[in-house]
């Protein structure tokens, strides 16, 4: 059950992923659709659930569309320009007159048309408007973030106003006129307290006057007068038509499309054979969000493979809790659940960056040391938490057949742990030293430092998709070194862009690959038949005798023990050889539990990498960073660093084996 519902996650975060990135153009319909098809693929959803969520979907679906035809209808006509410059006059020229005003009107408009409606046409025309009377760009942006805040915020009123109520409205049958009962008022208070707020953080940007003859006649907006005409009294009769038919069970598309359809006849002028026409009523068509109906039903299937999995379950009992906790708790949960639905590499790439960026601001080479060996020391001590977070994980993960998950279950908290504890002994040690301050203003932008975007864009949801990949695949016995893999030639694909042949690409390829780093290849390799040789020379028996020892005391002396054997092993011999010597040590321990069998194992995991920083050689990474700052022009000597790494060292090794044995045992069976 965690698998599947770990790959119906995947799927669904992959899909959202593909929603808002829209790689190449791709339509938010086609990208939902086939996060549908990929987990009807992998049996998340089967073609019984398909009439299902159709059955869900389908009224919602089609009503937005009718509505936003209805509001595109409107706004070629010139409604919207219209009611807007009227709002703009009854200002009288003071903002803080015209704010609620403003305010008010994306209210009526989110009710009616719907939330999108209101943000996506009203938003340009108040801008346009308001750049028009002279606002400047800093006090117009008060107003649009208004129009674009109220646009969700009061889309409560009507079954019609959000997609959202049609969805849930439909699946708890809860008839139009019933809904409008109890959300009018909730709207009405929503309507309150978004004024409020709006007004108290943009009340400085107020104090503002515009002059109201410097706006145009609000008729003179109008470029479809016939369908202007025609507005107020279809939008009234559909209004009441949605209270009377929902007695009779009529499907609200049907009401909506019914209104959109007479609508689309006036603005045509079908009776007349088109003649007159001044709105393009096939471009209105065309440009109707049509991809939404892909969306739904693809985006539905997938959340429905989610609800298969396990989430519904899940989310079930905890409603549950809050709702016998009354109805307040009920509420506040729906409010959050609405509001959010390797160590090398840190050491290698990130030091000499910091310690660029440390001089450039004017900071001492005495300060900007704390600040280069907090970042090399960090870079050890927290990669706990993934399997890929460091060599050693991955090999003691291997070793014990360890999935990705379960690594992660264990190890994430206990890497926060760590770093509380990193930071902790840090701040400590280089208090001293941070009495500081620097100018910001010497800092170059941000944006300045990418060297290419595409990369850039394309690095976060690969990323994201990477670490997901990693869970999903781990049920599936895949190779993690397939995943990442896979990762860093999609990776490789864009930075050279194979598509158009190489053409436009910033990043020499070729010698990213030639300085990948081949040569722990044959080191891995190496250094681990040599190890196994000490290993059938009686060493590991000598370490397992000890390990047994610490194993037959309990659970939180198996955990310093392993993971001090394995630290002390690091620090004399390197962390890669000594995380074989202990897994094979551990695997020969006899009659111990479970439980003080899988403390060791992560312990050994932790030991190996911690110990690497008493002394410089307990890690290649410490090895090379040590040369990246001596090319840098920052040496740090043997002694010094071993004087930081035996004061610094112990305190968070300590914890963090305390935080794992204290920790495993709550989540084992």
């Amino acid at each position: 059950m965690i698998s599947d519902f770990v790959t119906a996650l995947f799927i669904f975060l992959v899909t959202l992923v593909l929603v808002i990135w829209q790689p190449r153009g791709l339509g938010i319909g086609w990208s939902a659709l086939s996060g549908a098809a990929v987990a009807m693929t992998t049996g998340v959803i089967s073609w019984a659930d398909i009439p299902v969520v159709w059955h869900i979907v389908w009224d919602a679906t089609f009503t937005f569309v009718a509505l936003i035809i209805i509001s595109l209808l409107l706004e070629e006509a010139g409604f919207f320009h219209w009611a807007a410059l009227h709002v703009a006059r009854w200002g009288r020229g003071d903002a803080r007159k015209l704010f609620p005003l403003t305010v008010l009107l994306g209210a009526v408009v989110a009710a009616l048309f719907a939330n999108d409606g209101a943000a996506l046409l009203l938003t340009p025309i108040v801008l346009a408007i308001l750049l028009r009377v002279g606002f400047t760009p800093f006090t117009a942006l008060a107003f649009v973030i208004a129009t674009g805040f109220v646009a969700d915020t009061t889309s409560l009123p009507f079954v019609i106003s959000n997609l959202v109520n049609i969805v849930s409205a439909n699946y708890f049958a809860i008839p139009f006129d019933r809904y409008a009962l109890v959300m009018v008022p909730v709207d009405g208070v929503a309507f309150v307290a978004t004024l409020g707020v709006l007004w108290w953080y943009f009340r400085r940007q107020l104090h503002v006057h515009y002059e109201v003859q410097a706006l145009p006649e609000p008729a003179s907006s109008i470029r479809d007068p016939v369908v202007f005409r025609a507005a107020f009294p279809i939008l009234g009769v559909l209004l009441l038509a949605y209270f009377v038919t929902a007695s009779w069970g009529v499907p609200i598309s049907v009401v909506t499309g019914a209104g959109a359809l007479v609508l689309l006849a006036i603005a045509g002028r079908w009776h007349v054979g088109g003649r007159g026409a001044r709105i393009a009523v096939r471009r209105v068509i065309k440009e109707a969000p049509w991809q939404i109906v892909l969306f739904s039903l693809g985006m539905y299937l997938v959340v429905y493979g989610l609800g298969n999995a396990g989430l519904t379950e899940h989310v079930t009992s905890v409603l549950a809790w809050f709702a016998h906790k009354g109805t307040l708790w009920a509420v506040l949960l729906g409010a959050v659940v609405a509001a959010l639905f390797a160590n090398d590499g840190a050491a290698l790439l990130l030091t000499p960056i910091v310690l660029a960026i440390l001089l450039r601001v004017g900071f001492t080479p005495f300060t900007a040391l704390a600040f280069v060996i907090a970042t090399g020391f960090v870079a050890d001590t927290t990669s706990l938490p993934f399997v890929i977070s460091n060599l050693v994980n991955i090999v003691s993960a291997n070793y014990f057949a360890i999935p990705f998950d379960r690594y992660a279950l264990v190890m994430v908290p206990v890497d926060g742990v760590a770093f509380v504890a990193t930071l902790g002994v840090l701040w400590w040690y280089f208090r001293r030293q941070l009495h500081v301050h620097y100018e910001v203003q010497a800092l170059p932008e941000p944006a300045s430092s990418i060297r290419d975007p595409v990369v850039f864009r394309a690095a976060f949801p690969i990323l994201g998709v990477l670490l997901l990949a990693y869970f999903v695949t781990a049920s599936w016995g895949v190779p993690i070194s397939v995943v990442t893999g896979a990762g860093a030639l999609v990776l490789l694909a864009i930075a050279g862009r194979w598509h158009v042949g190489g053409r436009g690409a910033r990043i020499a390829v070729r010698r990213v690959i030639k300085e990948a780093p081949w040569q722990i290849v044959l080191f891995s390799l190496g250094m681990y038949l040599v190890v196994y040789g000490l290993g059938n020379a009686g060493l590991t028996e000598h370490v397992t005798s000890v390990l047994a020892w610490f194993a037959h005391k309990g659970t939180l002396w198996a955990a310093i023990g392993t993971g001090s054997v394995a630290a002390l092993l690091s620090s004399v011999m390197n962390n890669m050889p000594s995380v074989l010597i202990g897994a094979l040590a551990i695997d020969q321990v006899e009659g111990i539990s479970k439980v003080v069998r899988e403390t060791m194992i992560y312990a050994n995991v932790i030991g190996c990498d911690l110990g690497p920083k008493f002394t410089p050689i307990g890690s290649l990474a410490t090895l090379l960073w040590l040369h990246v700052l001596a090319r840098k022009g920052e040496t740090i000597s043997w002694g010094q660093y071993m004087k930081i790494g035996f004061i610094l060292t112990p305190p968070v090794l300590v914890v963090t084996l305390m935080a794992v044995a204290i920790w495993l045992p709550f989540i084992s069976p």
